[in-house]
């Protein structure tokens, strides 16, 4: 666990404003910050708190760093991870702990998740079963093609409890595969109170004139609430055959207009009742993105995404930030999200490197934490999960990130 306590006394308005100038300094570039410090104080110094400032920001990151983490297509041939290296963390929870002026940061090797029937905990674990050639129904047509693959079906799932003691217990366990002859691999794209969307892919080395098969799949988990998971339960017809369209030339877009391989709105293209959803942060809220099951080449199917805009209320409920993401990335291009707390006390934002905590009464960032000392890999990959505490609740949720 990390643990770190960042604590600043304030000695008048001019410390104040000579901190906050260091703030601009890191975040723009020189030539700017005459034009944009301004804009940037008075944007987040203009946000008014409804109550006490005492707030917990759980953040659950998607770490995982192996070509597995990746869609079907990227493990499929060459996969270029290192043998050497047996384990990774493909979850990290950070918890964001504010009392008055003071910000400690926490940090867990898994996800916990807040749900409506209590916290969850979830890592993925892998299983290996080998093989031998008798295993396999069809010959080997030439042994050297398939001298690279291991003759083994590997399985990576996600494992989730209720139970701390069982999530602390699984950690370290999470091997890296070498290329298998059948691999089925799942992670998390977004979590919720009320369910978890699932994604992954198999893939099987054929043998045959197809050398791979592949399918990419979703899935929506709930959490004992009825959630669909079908696109058009959440999007207009009209928009839903628009989005079709919209995919199909984006997918054959190197096709002449009526040459493409198949009609937009016939099969095998795709099949209506298998169009679903996924969550995604983008500049402080979260979108809905549509996927659709298209072929590939060959035996491969893969979901095609496309971004329909904020998620609707009955998916999610968000805070809205009150000023313009896309004004502080002009200053700061790596930055990749950032959040308010729901009594409107706290923003922070999310650099790939680092997160910065504010005060909105002031305008002041309070706190930086540097990121290589916190995610397995020193950057933010991506965001699948906030979530808020407030008064009573903080002192409670902080626990569940305590393991050791």
């Amino acid at each position: 666990m990390h643990f770190f306590r960042i604590k600043k006394n304030y000695r008048g308005e001019n410390l104040i404003r000579a901190i906050f100038f260091i703030l601009l300094t890191v975040f723009t570039l020189p030539s700017l910050i005459a034009a944009e410090s301004s804009s940037i104080s008075n944007a987040i110094k203009s946000i008014k708190a409804t109550n006490s400032k005492d707030t917990l920001l759980l953040i659950g990151f998607n770490t995982g760093n192996s070509s597995n983490d990746e869609e079907s297509y990227g493990k499929m041939y060459d996969n270029d991870d290192s043998i050497n290296r047996l384990t990774y963390q493909p979850f990290t929870t950070i918890g964001l702990i504010r009392s008055n002026r003071n910000i400690l940061l926490h940090t867990a090797p898994y996800l916990a998740a807040p749900t409506i029937n209590g916290f969850v905990y979830i890592n993925s674990l892998n299983k290996r079963q080998k093989l031998t050639e008798e295993d396999i129904d069809e010959d080997l047509a030439d042994p050297e093609m398939y001298k690279n693959y291991k003759w083994s079906v590997d399985e990576t799932r996600i494992f989730i409890t209720s139970k701390k003691d069982e999530i602390v217990q699984t950690l370290g366990k999470t091997i890296l595969n070498e290329d298998a002859l059948y691999t089925y691999f799942e992670s998390i794209d977004y979590i919720t109170p009320y369910f978890m969307i699932k994604k992954g892919y198999t893939s099987e080395v054929t043998f045959g004139a197809t050398w791979f098969n592949a399918t990419e799949f979703i899935k929506l988990e709930s959490f004992k609430t009825k959630y669909s998971h079908n696109l058009e339960d959440f999007v207009s017809q009209e928009s839903y055959r628009e989005i079709l369209k919209n995919v199909h030339k984006s997918v054959y877009k190197e096709y002449p207009k009526g040459d493409e391989p198949f009609p937009w709105d016939s099969d095998p293209w795709y099949e209506k009742k298998d169009a679903k959803y996924t969550l995604s942060r983008k500049n402080g809220v979260v979108h809905l993105d549509a996927l659709i099951p298209c072929w590939g080449n060959s035996a491969r199917e893969f979901l095609a995404s496309y971004d329909t805009g904020v998620a609707p209320k009955p998916l999610i409920n968000q805070h809205t930030l009150p000023f313009d993401l896309n004004e502080i990335k002009k200053m700061k291009s790596d930055i990749l999200d950032a959040v308010i707390s729901p009594n409107l006390s706290t923003v922070y934002i999310f650099t790939k490197t680092q997160i910065h905590g504010y005060d909105t009464s002031t305008g002041e960032m309070m706190a930086t934490f540097d990121l290589k000392d916190i995610l397995p890999n020193g950057r933010a990959k991506k965001i699948i999960m906030v979530e808020w505490a407030l008064g009573k609740y903080v002192s409670k949720w902080k626990n569940v990130l305590i393991y050791r």
